[in-house]
């Protein structure tokens, strides 16, 4: 055909379809068969996919010798493209077979299949080796992947032969990577330069996913450093250096699993506790290395050092869950190194309070020191219980936090570069959750302690009701001690501290707090009236309403004036109804002396009705400014 008459357009076109019908011959010729020879096997063809495209593109320098000839202007496009389509099928044929191998089904590894996927590669990277583009990059990646099934499936094919060979093709591809960054600074890297090695530690791990063992733990480990490598070539990929360290902590957890899988529960997690405090520690020595090896700061190398931080703490917690059976001493140790971590991250030596970053970063520092603090009772209470101290020590824990905030309360915290907030909050909360947490078995000597303990910390602190914890102890001490004796007994200390309340509290001495100050009163008192009358004889009910009167005359407070009174009264009446009960005859006798009574404050009114009218509202509103 002559093509020369034709558009250009419709010149390539017919070329290309002229190009068709010849390597449709050379199919057919081949399938047919040269005479005197058997026909093409599977292998066979697997070969002449491989060679039609290399072919091809063999013949496109010959075309393009000359730019403006006309076999370079129509046969070498047709040319060209009939390779890209018979190389792109002959991938996907091969893809198909190595799939099939990997299945272990229908098929057999084939050294020809290993010749044609290495022909096939050698054809693409020859055709573009000197612009390679990223689908070509990826196409090549594909058929070394390929290759890799096969020669596997000549050698021995499992998945961990396959994970470990796509790690090592990731590190090659990435230490290929490096070396063309190098060679050229200033160009701009293909994006599959990245994504390949990637994509080859996915398949790695894709592979052993169902496999564990001592040597997965270096699949795992490869992958981190594909992930470091491609990571730390641009600071848009720095998502990958965190994933690549996760990675290998994460590998060295595989290593150490494998030697601790027969370990009791406990045991494990105090191991895994223990390898995570060394990850942690290696992440604060390896600051200067690792800020400069890979585009991170200090914060954030810093950082990644306390997630393993808190991935050991949370880690050892669990391990108090279990019984720990021979770790009991390694366990110990990592939790005091990991307690001196956070409480050493809480030390500051130069803090300017009066920036307002400087103070959250104080904030955030107390934070650390408070959190120290409460793991360092956590490794305490473990090591009491391994050492089965916890029966000698829990009746005297009251008296042992007494002593522990003491010091915490007093020692010169903020001369030695810690903020000195945390450790007194400690002191004043420590004590009191201790006795509670040990309310069954704490002793009275340990109640007595805190008691003092609180005063003390009251005293210093010019906090009035930090007292108010004191009586608790104090009523707690009083309750234990006297628990048999009479309800009068048991009821006056908690009322006794409720009118202390009353007298002391700051809110309740403010004068808009009158009414309930004055009703706390009454119930204290009254409820100690109360229980006199009801529970003990005459006389001791009429030393109390006598006292509540004394004390309201004294003090100028109505309640307590009230409450003696009215108990006066119904002691007193209660009495008379005794006694006439059982003396008929002295019912007459105080009937006439109270009657001699009234007519004589009857008479003494009608003499001294003024003087008596005027006391009674000189009285009454001098009485109005009692409390």
């Amino acid at each position: 055909m002559n093509l020369t008459k034709l558009p250009l357009k419709h010149q390539k076109i017919a070329a290309a379809i002229t190009l068709g019908f010849g390597l449709c011959f050379l199919l057919m010729f081949l399938w047919e068969g040269i005479p005197g020879t058997p026909p093409l096997s599977l292998e066979g063809w697997l070969i002449v996919g491989s060679l039609l495209p290399t072919s091809l593109w063999l013949l496109l320098p010959w075309q393009l010798g000359k730019k403006d000839s006309f076999s370079a202007q129509v046969y070498a496009p047709a040319t060209d493209g009939w390779g890209k389509a018979l190389a792109g099928l002959q991938l996907i044929i091969l893809s198909f077979h190595s799939f099939l191998l990997v299945e272990d089904s229908f098929v057999l590894p084939s050294l020809w299949a290993v010749l044609a996927t290495v022909f096939l590669i050698g054809a693409m990277a020859a055709r573009t080796w000197q612009r390679p583009t990223n689908v070509v990059i990826y196409l090549i990646g594909w058929g070394l992947e390929v290759l890799t099934i096969e020669v596997l499936g000549l050698i021995h094919l499992d998945g961990l032969s396959l994970t470990m060979v796509n790690i090592g093709l990731g590190l090659l591809t990435q230490l290929l990577g490096d070396w063309w960054l190098r060679r050229h600074p200033n160009q701009s890297i293909p994006h599959s330069i990245n994504i390949l090695p990637l994509f080859y530690g996915a398949v790695a791990i894709f592979c052993r996913w169902d496999i564990w063992g001592l040597w997965t733990g270096f699949s795992t480990l490869g992958l981190a450093l594909i992930a470091l490598g491609i990571g730390r070539r641009r600071s848009e990929l720095k998502f990958l250096i965190y994933l690549g360290l996760s990675a290998v902590s994460l590998s060295a957890y595989e290593f150490l699993w494998v030697q601790i899988e027969s370990f009791p529960a406990g045991d494990k997690c105090v191991a895994m506790a223990t390898l995570g405090m060394g990850i942690m520690s290696a992440y604060r020595f390896l600051i200067p290395f690792l800020t400069k090896q890979l585009i991170l700061t200090s914060q954030e190398v810093k950082r990644l050092a306390h997630f393993h931080w808190l991935g050991s703490s949370v880690i050892l917690a669990l391990a108090t869950m279990y019984p720990v059976t021979f770790n009991n001493l390694l366990g110990l140790e990592t939790g005091i190194l990991l307690t001196s971590y956070a409480i050493f991250q809480g030390r500051e030596k130069k803090i300017d309070p009066l920036k307002v970053m400087e103070q959250q970063a104080i904030e955030i520092k107390e934070l650390w020191v408070y959190v120290g603090i409460l793991e360092g009772l956590g490794v305490a209470v473990f090591a009491s219980s391994q050492l089965q101290l916890d029966k000698i020590l829990l009746p005297w824990s009251g008296a042992i936090a007494t002593i522990i905030a003491s010091g915490f309360y007093f020692l010169p915290w903020s001369n030695w570069g810690w903020s000195k907030k945390p450790w007194q909050g400690f002191a004043l909360v420590g004590p009191f959750i201790a006795a509670i947490f040990t309310s069954s078995t704490i002793n009275s000597i340990s109640l007595g302690a805190l008691t003092v303990c609180y005063v003390i910390f009251a005293r210093n602190n010019q906090q009035i009701r930090l007292t108010y914890v004191s009586l608790f102890f104090l009523n707690w001490l009083i309750l234990r001690e006297w628990s048999l004796m009479s309800s009068l007994w048991l009821v006056t200390p908690p009322m006794l501290s409720l009118l202390y309340i009353a007298q002391v509290d700051p809110h309740l001495k403010q004068p808009q707090e009158k009414s309930p100050r004055h009703y706390l009163r009454l119930l204290a008192t009254g409820t100690i009236c109360l229980v006199a009358l009801v529970t003990t004889n005459w006389l001791v009910t009429q030393s109390w309403s006598m006292l509540a009167i004394f004390a309201g005359l004294i003090g100028r407070v109505r309640a307590f004036l009230y409450v003696g009174t009215l108990i006066l009264l119904v002691n007193i009446g209660n009495e008379f109804l005794l006694l006439s009960y059982q003396y008929p005859f002295s019912k007459w006798a105080m009937g006439l002396i109270l009657g001699l009574l009234l007519i004589w404050i009857a008479a003494s009114f009608e003499t001294r009705q003024k003087q008596i009218i005027t006391l009674l509202k000189n009285w009454i509103a001098e009485f109005e400014h009692w409390e």
